[in-house]
């Protein structure tokens, strides 16, 4: 039974798609075969067991990258609630999301609004 795509809905990844992680710029790919590869060094593979104990003990988080012009909860003091709901472009929403004020859920940019103090 392969469970990689199930462990790759849980860490909010896709199979074969990179991704990077809190730790550092590092890019890295879950394969089909459970194994993670550094995707910035021609498929170097690295232990699979490393990253996945990181994963679960909690001290790695994937830095969540949405797809263009895909949905997404925007932190904005401006806006009563704190946050809004728009469409991500890379030409205009990335720096937001690389400052930590994009989020995949409502519920998360809510959270860091209040976390700043933005919304009670």
């Amino acid at each position: 039974m392969n469970i990689v795509k199930d462990v790759a809905r849980l860490l909010g990844i896709e199979v074969g798609v990179p991704f990077s992680v809190n730790e550092n710029n590092t890019i890295y790919c879950l394969r089909d075969n459970g194994k993670f590869e550094w995707a910035d060094w021609g498929g170097m593979l690295i232990p699979g067991d490393f990253l996945a104990n990181k994963f679960l003990c909690g001290n790695l988080t994937v830095k969540w990258t949405p797809k263009e012009e895909s949905p997404c909860y925007i932190v904005d003091p401006i806006e009563k609630s704190g946050v809004y709901k728009g469409l991500y472009y890379k030409d205009n929403t990335e720096l937001l999301r690389e400052r930590g004020l994009v989020f995949r859920t409502e519920e998360e940019a809510i959270a860091k609004a209040k976390e700043l103090g933005w919304v009670k």
